[in-house]
């Protein structure tokens, strides 16, 4: 195995040599901990690949010279990368189930997905309810890749893992490009 990056980490009061791979495989519990807190609001395996960069980012950002546990710095930061993920997930998408039954009838999203014309029928409800021209300009700030894995997520409901597999990346950078594209079209919404 190559070592790409040691450090010197402070784990139960004892200052230990070690790298993320085995932070990693140390404190994945404690991501689980934290997933299970939130697994009614987000897919489950979204939830975990974004608290595994929450543990990445608190491996990068310890410092060893402030004398804190790794474990407190790393909770906080799992902790609040799936808050800030769910907050802009929730902000500027919303998070609905597919059994949820849709404008005053018995269909439900899932109904409406399935329907030839649900591009059609989706767009005449953001019209009414919002500025169609800024959303569209919003959009065109993506690059195609992230278009693509936006609609993937969240048009087509697929989890991260799986656009993973089928764009053949890894699950964390599409986190990244989630993360990056739902800020990205907050900042040109807000212009």
């Amino acid at each position: 195995m190559i070592r790409v990056k040691e450090k010197l980490i402070k784990i139960e009061g004892e200052y230990i040599v070690i790298t993320f791979e085995e932070i990693y495989e140390k404190f994945k519990y404690m991501i689980h901990d934290i997933c299970r807190k939130w697994k009614d609001n987000l897919e489950y395996s979204d939830i975990f690949q974004v608290g595994s960069i929450g543990l990445y980012k608190a491996y990068l950002d310890y410092d060893i010279a402030k004398g804190n546990e790794f474990s407190t710095i790393a909770y906080t930061y799992i902790k609040n990368e799936i808050r800030n993920f769910y907050r802009e997930v929730k902000k500027h998408f919303g998070y609905l189930s597919l059994n949820q039954e849709m404008y005053d009838s018995d269909k439900t999203l899932g109904d409406y997905i399935k329907d030839e014309e649900f591009e059609h029928k989706v767009l005449e409800e953001i019209t009414k309810e919002q500025d169609l021209n800024r959303i569209y300009k919003a959009f065109r700030h993506l690059t195609n890749r992230q278009e693509e894995i936006i609609k993937k997520y969240f048009l087509e409901g697929k989890t991260m893992q799986e656009i993973a597999d089928e764009l053949g990346f890894h699950v964390s950078y599409i986190g990244k490009v989630i993360k990056n594209s739902v800020k990205k079209i907050q900042d040109n919404i807000e212009e």
